[in-house]
């Protein structure tokens, strides 16, 4: 760990399909572990109090160091060291490393 990159953050994809929420933790294949990273909140969930307004899922702001060979690509699923998971909404390749936006997602059983 460094300053910069304090968490790290495990790299699965789907195969052959379109991720969605439900699926068992058996349809993603995990590409990379222990990836440096830096994560930050962009947006939190709104919270009104009613389950039905609660449409907002947190957005977070993930920084890749540039050490990482592998590529990211939207739909990726991220798990960070404090076991949440992240779906990537977009990737974009810096010349530090990459810039990944986002959002709070839950798939199925992790059994």
């Amino acid at each position: 760990m460094n300053v910069l990159y304090d968490r790290t953050v495990m790299q699965r994809r789907a195969q052959g399909v379109i991720p969605e929420r439900g699926m068992r933790h058996e349809a993603f294949e995990t590409l990379a572990t222990a990836i440096p990273c830096s994560i930050q909140q962009l947006k939190a969930r709104r919270d009104t109090g009613y389950a039905e307004d609660d449409t907002r899922a947190e957005q977070w702001q993930v920084f890749i160091a540039r050490c990482h060979a592998g590529e990211f690509a939207r739909n990726d699923l991220l798990v960070d060291d404090l076991d949440r998971e992240l779906r990537v909404e977009a990737a974009y390749p810096t010349p530090l490393g990459w810039q990944l936006l986002a959002s709070t997602w839950t798939i199925g059983s992790r059994r």
